[in-house]
Formats: C-alpha cells, sequence, structure tokens
C-alpha cells in the first residue's frame, strides 16, 4: 500500500546501513534509526549497528539485546533525537516485511528492510506497522544528498 509516510536519510547515513547489511551477509544484520520525529516524517541523524542477538541458527530473523534497547533509550535522553526505527537485511530475500517480522513489530518504529543478494544490496524499503496491527504500510524514502 502506497502512504504518505516518509523516512528521510541523508545519503552517508544510507550507506553507513547497507555497508553493514553487506558485511553481514550471509546472516542478517540489524540496526537502529535515531532522529526526529516530523508531521507524516521521520528524518534519520544517526545509524547505529547492532549485533544480531539471534540464535547462529536462526538465519531469517534478527533480534535486539535488551541491553542495547536500553542503550538506545539512553541516547535520547536530553535530546530531541528519538529512537524512530530499526533497520535489518533480508538476506537473498526481497525488502517485504516477513511474518517474522510482522510478528516481533512495534507500531511506533519505521521498519527498513535491505535485500542483499549474493553479497550485493539489491533494494532497500521502508514500512510501518498499521494502526491495527496487522499488516505494514510501506514508508517513501527521501535520500537527502
Amino acid at each position: 500500500m502506497a502512504s504518505h509516510l516518509t523516512l528521510s536519510i541523508p545519503d552517508a547515513l544510507e550507506r553507513t546501513m547497507l555497508e553493514h547489511c553487506v558485511a553481514a551477509y550471509p546472516r542478517e544484520a540489524c540496526g537502529a534509526l535515531l532522529g526526529a520525529l516530523e508531521a507524516g516524517a521521520r528524518r534519520v541523524e544517526e545509524v547505529i549497528a547492532l549485533e544480531n542477538a539471534a540464535p547462529p541458527d536462526r538465519m531469517d530473523r534478527f533480534e535486539v539485546r535488551p541491553a542495547d534497547m536500553l542503550r538506545l533509550m539512553r541516547c535520547e535522553r536530553g535530546t530531541e533525537r528519538r529512537l524512530i526505527g530499526f533497520y535489518h537485511s533480508h538476506p537473498d530475500h526481497p525488502a517485504h516485511p516477513s511474518a517474522t517480522d510482522l510478528a516481533a513489530a512495534w507500531p511506533e518504529y519505521s521498519y527498513a528492510i535491505v535485500s542483499v543478494r549474493n553479497g550485493v544490496v539489491a533494494e532497500w524499503t521502508s514500512w510501518r506497522l498499521a494502526s491495527e496491527g496487522a499488516r505494514y504500510d510501506s514508508e517513501g524514502i527521501q535520500i537527502l544528498g
């Protein structure tokens, strides 16, 4: 579903996110997106690579450690910067949310998904959980030069 929602990211931060996803291949990479909330949009101001805490035999999911969530929440203290979302890769799969993604999603965040095929970025998309929590809505992406 097309949406009026937008995720804006500077090109240098986009490169950082994509490079992390390629480096993690064939496992899923994951990381956090920190930035500012604006009307209908989220502006990425920092990309933080995280270690995927999913068990090594789970090649189809990512998990964020509780200690990393606490660290991310501490990044917000005393600043206007907020945790606005997460990114993760889909090794050799499309950049669309899976049933696993849907089951673990929180409605207040953006979810950038990077398709890495044979060690190369094929595409990336961004999504937000719909208000009823049963599906995702696509989110536009704006790369800032």
